[in-house]
């Protein structure tokens, strides 16, 4: 039972945070909303409470967190991962994320930071991840247009 009660009050943190971080990035009330709602379902709830609160890293919690994960990103077009198009041979093609979508991601990565460690650098984050995102150009410019205009 703690680990449904410490579980749920990550969400309910991130969700705060995010929140927050939607007044930085200007992202529209009802988005926030419905931000992250997924992780409530069942596709993904208990994959994720055992991965992150009982901290069960075994093979077959590995393959649950995973199928979750895959479900979560499919989900929510404010991961970036959303936006990614894989060709039959294994190319990445990165898809313009629209700007809605960056907006919240960014108050995502805000609301994240916020949650974990108890201050957002969002912007050190999108630093320090620059090569492992697979973001188009016209992506790239908005981010970091809209860390310019936003902090």
């Amino acid at each position: 039972m703690k680990s449904y009660k410490r579980y749920v009050w990550y969400i309910i943190r991130h969700k705060w945070y995010t929140f927050k971080g939607r007044l930085k990035y200007k992202v529209p009330l009802w988005q926030l909303f419905i931000h992250d709602l997924s992780k409530f379902g069942c596709a993904e709830f208990n994959a994720y409470r055992i991965w992150f609160s009982v901290n069960d890293k075994s093979p077959e919690s590995k393959k649950d967190f995973d199928k979750a994960l895959l479900h979560h990103l499919h989900k929510n077009p404010h991961h970036w991962q959303y936006w990614i198009l894989m060709t039959d041979k294994n190319n990445i093609h990165p898809i313009d994320v629209p700007e809605k979508y960056a907006r919240e991601m960014l108050a995502d990565w805000y609301g994240a930071g916020f949650a974990l460690t108890g201050t957002s650098g969002e912007e050190r984050w999108y630093r320090d991840h620059y090569e492992d995102y697979q973001f188009s150009e016209a992506t790239r410019d908005l981010i970091e247009t809209l860390f310019d205009e936003c902090n």
